[in-house]
Parts: structure tokens; sequence; C-alpha cells
């Protein structure tokens, strides 16, 4: 009786692993399924880091025969096709440096600059590098399929040196406390000049664009296009035209307050008169 307990435990046993086994092969086959299918959907969407990730889950011994050998060669072409870069990072007096934050498109990756290639997604990344003390260095790479340690470098520089008071924008210090400054009505006819042409090139454009477009429509191929159909187009010409003509007129206006600009008086009065007689002196 006690002999017959026993081998019924066993049997118990042995029904209880069977099924836990059978339930981990379960769990582990659903997930190989969904890594050999979210992967190829995200190397479709462009995310070949993350597909090469997931193929390399389904790729493991213990998924099915057939999906490890789809992922395993999926894996091998990715593992070709990422592209690489190489970052290179320059001290203000030009020495290579790897000491400095690194960054990938915002996010802080590394607290130094890596010295092995970075696989990183095929498309637009903006790269850049911080050192205290220095002003950070920032740069946009496009990558392509295939692309292998790409180059790029990334020079710090020295901070901006703040103005003093004597620095003062639009005016340049003379001799005696004389400045001189460019006349307001330069500034303003070089806005002028710059919003004017800029509305000019916009009307032409315009005009030629809808020139080609009713070139090519139906009226424009016959030659029967209507008096409606070509005003818009002249219009755009002609207000074009009229906005480079004011455009000139601001033009001239601004060099003629340019040259017509001349130092204030007090810095004439204030410089030495040199004749032939007077020694000349270079102090440095």
């Amino acid at each position: 009786m006690r002999a017959r307990r026993g081998r019924l435990l066993e049997a118990c046993i042995v029904v209880v692993v069977t099924g836990q086994t059978n339930a981990a092969f379960a769990v582990d086959k659903a997930a190989c399924i969904d890594a050999h299918e979210h992967g190829q959907e995200a190397r479709l969407a462009g995310k070949w880091m993350e597909a090469r990730a997931l193929f390399l889950q389904c790729a493991q011994s213990s998924c099915p025969a057939p999906l490890v050998k789809d992922c395993t060669e999926w894996s091998g072409e990715l593992e070709r096709q990422i592209p690489t870069v190489v970052v290179e990072t320059k001290r203000p007096d030009g020495v290579d440096t790897d000491d400095a934050a690194f960054f990938v498109d915002g996010a802080q990756r590394a607290s130094r600059v890596p010295s092995t290639p970075l696989a990183l997604d095929p498309g637009a990344h903006t790269l850049r590098v911080e050192h205290a003390g220095w002003s950070p260095a920032e740069t946009t790479v496009i990558l392509r399929d295939g692309d292998r340690e790409r180059r790029v470098v990334l020079q710090l520089t020295s901070p901006v040196r703040p103005r003093t008071g004597r620095e003062t924008l639009g005016a340049v210090p003379t001799s005696r406390g004389a400045t001189s400054s460019i006349p307001v009505a330069a500034w303003v006819g070089a806005g002028a000049t710059a919003a004017l042409a800029g509305v000019s090139v916009l009307f032409l454009v315009r005009g030629k664009t809808r020139e080609q477009d009713l070139a090519a429509s139906p009226c424009g191929v016959t030659g029967t296009c209507t008096d409606a159909e070509v005003d818009p187009i002249r219009t755009d010409y002609m207000v074009s035209g009229v906005a480079a003509a004011a455009a000139a007129v601001a033009l001239g206006i601004t060099i003629w307050q340019l040259v017509a600009h001349r130092p204030a008086a007090g810095m004439t009065a204030a410089l030495p008169k040199v004749t032939a007689a007077t020694p000349l002196r270079l102090t440095f």
C-alpha cells in the first residue's frame, strides 16, 4: 500500500513539472513570435536599433527554428546596415579631448565623449558636447543606410567676453570722447531695402509659379487663356517690379546717408597737425 502511494506521488510530480515546462515553453514561444513581428515593424519604421534588439531575442535557440533562421538573418543584415559615427571633440586650443558630456537628440548619452563608433538609426541626429567653462558645440548630421564610422568633429569654444561700457553698439569711440555713429536714417533705409527686396522676390516667385501652372493648363497649351486667368500673373509681376524699384530707391538713400555722414567736429580739431618737420613717433 505504501509503495503504491509512493508511485502515485511520483506520477503527480512528473505531471506538475511537465505542465510547468510546457507553460514556460508556451510563454517563451509567444515572446519569440512577438519579437519576430515587432522587429519587422520597427525595421520598416526606421527604428533599426530597436529592430536589431528584437531580432536578437527571437534568434535565441529556445525559439522555434523558423523564427531563429529569420531573426538571425535579419539581425545580421541590420548589423551591416546600421550607420555609425565617430565623434571627435576638440578644446578651444584645438587639442583633442573626451572630457565633455555627450548628448544625442537632446538626451545625455554619456558623461564623456565615447571613443568607439556609436550606432544610430538612419536619419537626422543632433550631436552636442558640453564642458563647464567653455561654450558647448553642436551639429546635426544626416545618417544613411550603410554609413560606417562617419567622422564628426565638435569644436568647443571659449565663452564670449561680455561687452564693456566703452563697447557701445552702433558707436565707435574716438579721441576726446567724440563718437561716430551710423545715422538712424541709414538703419531705417537698410531695413526698408531688405523688406522691399523680400516683397519683390516673393511676388516674382509667385508670378513665375502661376505662369508655369497656367502654361501647363489646357488653355495654356492651346493658347486660349482669358484675361481673367492671366491678370493675376501680371499683377504679381507688376507688384514685384514696383517693390524692386522702391528697394533701389531705399538703397540709394541708405548709401547717401552713409556717405554724407561725417565724424564730429571735435574729432578733427583734436588731431595734431603733421608737417614735414614734425617727427613721427610710434608708441606701443
